[in-house]
């Protein structure tokens, strides 16, 4: 590797021990409190305790914020709120329809890739298969679209019921709906 490396050696670049000592120079550093060399360490130490003395300001700092954060949370817990209840919430004791967002978590479950459902389906399916099915994530919106507008309205006139959002989505949302109810004890 030695004569590899001694025969390539002008076409590699590097940094000597891992360190840039241009950038990372004691000497001319503007960042440090005192510059130092090898031939004048004693400034070093300077350095270190430049840094002692900042860590521990901030530390006091940190401390002083501590405490007001403290004395503000005693402080409001003496505070009595002058808030009033107008009236009280009513509670809906026949719920008729389910929520938007059930709806909408339903739908989106919907195995059709650009859905979270055709996520879950890709990660669910066989590799070949998951990566056939992945395809058609660029036709997934026209397969939406024309399933849930397009096929209706061509059954209408035919006679036929083809609304497979109603089909679709209708009996787990009303399944889920029915579940939430009857355990939030409203039916």
């Amino acid at each position: 590797m030695e004569g590899v490396l001694a025969a390539k050696g002008a076409r590699f670049s590097g940094i000597l021990n891992g360190i840039d000592t241009q950038t990372w120079d004691p000497g001319a550093d503007p960042h440090i409190a005192r510059t130092y060399t090898a031939a004048r360490l004693q400034d070093k130490a300077a350095n270190k305790t430049a840094l002692q003395r900042e860590a521990e300001a901030s530390r006091t700092l940190f401390e002083q914020f501590l405490q007001s954060a403290k004395e503000t949370n005693v402080q409001r817990d003496f505070q009595q709120p002058d808030a009033q209840i107008v009236s009280r919430a009513a509670v809906p004791t026949s719920p008729s329809f389910p929520p938007l967002n059930l709806l909408l978590a339903v739908f989106n479950m919907i195995p059709i890739p650009p859905l979270d459902g055709g996520r879950v389906a890709v990660g669910l399916l066989p590799r070949p298969l998951a990566m056939k099915y992945a395809r058609i994530e660029r036709y997934g919106i026209l397969i939406l679209l024309f399933a849930l507008f397009l096929l209706p309205m061509l059954g209408r006139p035919l006679g036929l019921n083809l609304d497979l959002f109603s089909v679709i989505i209708g009996p787990p949302v009303t399944w889920l709906w029915n579940l939430v109810v009857s355990a939030a004890g409203l039916h």
